[in-house]
């Protein structure tokens, strides 16, 4: 059994539940989920396996697309992972700002979510969505992340177990997103707290 504890439930998205339910399904609780979409969110499930509430920032490629849009000469990136920090031309300076300095976003969220949330605690931190191969598989923040930061591989893991680990959890959201989320958002959204069984 998983709640929903927050003052205005009707503005959390389906999909957020979905990811927040997975994980708890999955990995169990505390834990904390990061999408790496359009936005990247981290949506964090309590001990106690309520959603309790999340954070949501700009996606890496709206970012970057974002300069490439509203500057003159920066071009549009292919995102990959960058060979150096320091780049020897525009498209590597860009790979390395991009790349470099999202995981440094990624890191400082889920630092602060520790600290105000969770202590003392042993938390579950698990990455999903599009780009979580290449942000979340260097941050040994997130499970299965490397504990060699840009070695291009993962410490805890083998990348087949990885990706295995990244279709679970979309798997997992895809079934409850389209059962009991979907229906719960649009028909049975009424009081500050939902449980589900």
């Amino acid at each position: 059994m998983w709640g929903l504890i927050i003052p205005t439930p009707k503005s959390i998205g389906a999909d957020r539940l979905a990811n927040a339910a997975a994980v708890a399904a999955l990995y169990g609780c505390p834990a904390i989920v990061v999408d790496f979409g359009t936005a990247v969110t981290f949506d964090i499930v309590s001990a106690r396996r309520n959603y309790i509430g999340g954070v949501i920032a700009p996606g890496l490629e709206a970012m970057t697309n974002f300069l490439y849009q509203r500057t003159a000469l920066l071009p549009k990136l292919s995102l990959k992972e960058p060979r150096r920090a320091i780049g020897r031309s525009t498209i590597e300076a860009m790979l390395s700002g991009a790349v470099f300095g999202y995981r440094g976003l990624v890191r400082e969220i889920l630092a602060r979510i520790r600290a105000e949330q969770f202590p003392r605690r042993k938390l579950h931190v698990v990455a999903t969505g599009g780009y979580a191969r290449l942000i979340a598989a260097q941050l040994p923040e997130i499970d299965g992340g490397s504990s060699t930061p840009h070695s291009g591989r993962t410490a805890d893991r083998s990348e087949s177990q990885f990706m295995i680990w990244l279709d679970a959890i979309a798997a997992v959201e895809q079934i409850v997103l389209g059962t009991v989320l979907r229906n719960w958002a649009e028909n049975r959204l009424s009081s500050q707290i939902w449980t589900c069984h």
